[in-house]
């Protein structure tokens, strides 16, 4: 949830992408935003953005395709377990912070090790 800091707070997110093939990550998503979530079928976007595009612009096509979609609503039971959970998962995250550190400087120590 603290990715989507910045953004606006209501409204439909659209996936698309690696994580936008799994309809138990997407229904997560759903459940701790408490939003809806709408996945397209189609994994290249910017592709096929691109391609409908220009045959727009040389007339090859005269109105775009709709793409198939799914939409995972939030489950209002998991989303205020997700809710009451969340400021823990912040204070786990903060406290754990030094610790992710000293794994990162160890994992860097064993590969400059082995680079030698």
């Amino acid at each position: 949830m603290d990715s989507l800091t910045g953004y606006a707070s209501e409204g439909d997110l659209y996936l698309t992408g690696g994580g936008a093939a799994s309809a138990t990550w997407l229904q997560i998503i759903a459940d701790c935003t408490g939003r809806t979530v709408i996945a397209s079928h189609f994994n290249e976007l910017s592709a096929r953005g691109a391609a409908l595009l220009a045959a727009r612009s040389v007339d090859a096509l005269e109105r775009y395709p709709a793409i198939e979609q799914t939409r995972y609503l939030p489950q209002p039971q998991a989303h205020a377990a997700y809710r009451a959970l969340f400021p823990v998962f912040r204070l786990l995250r903060e406290q754990l912070q030094p610790v992710w550190q000293a794994r990162h400087q160890a994992l860097q120590s064993l590969s400059q090790d082995n680079a030698q």
